[in-house]
């Protein structure tokens, strides 16, 4: 693993720690459904580390939203980081693959007609 995180990393790190934040999750209740200590999240969201792909999972989970809208939430949060040279297979390389794959399955769903009310 790298010394210091990318700065991609650290943006996703930013972006979840204002997302739990918002979203009134304590990082204690984060770290007991990924069972790993708060000091484990702490560096997480403070991005000494980049967070890993449970802990993301787990956040939506926390939230009551899929994955994948967790991650398109997320991306529209971090601003695009000047190219930051990342060994490939990186944790923040895997969560952008991962980010990726998430929305081309949502773009395949569709929603069916809403229904008209009666009367109108």
């Amino acid at each position: 693993m790298p010394d210091r995180p990318s700065s991609f990393s650290r943006s996703i790190s930013a972006a979840l720690r204002g997302y739990i934040r918002e979203r009134g999750i304590s990082q204690s209740a984060l770290a007991h459904s990924i069972e790993r200590s708060e000091g484990f999240v702490s560096e997480r969201l403070t991005g000494i580390r980049p967070p890993d792909t449970d802990m993301i999972d787990a956040t939506a989970v926390l939230a009551g939203i899929s994955t994948s809208r967790l991650y398109e939430e997320l991306g529209r949060r971090v601003d695009t980081p000047e190219p930051d040279p990342t060994p490939p297979g990186t944790t923040a390389e895997r969560i952008v693959k991962k980010a990726r794959a998430a929305a081309n399955e949502d773009s395949k769903v569709t929603k069916p007609p809403r229904r008209r009310r009666r009367g109108a």
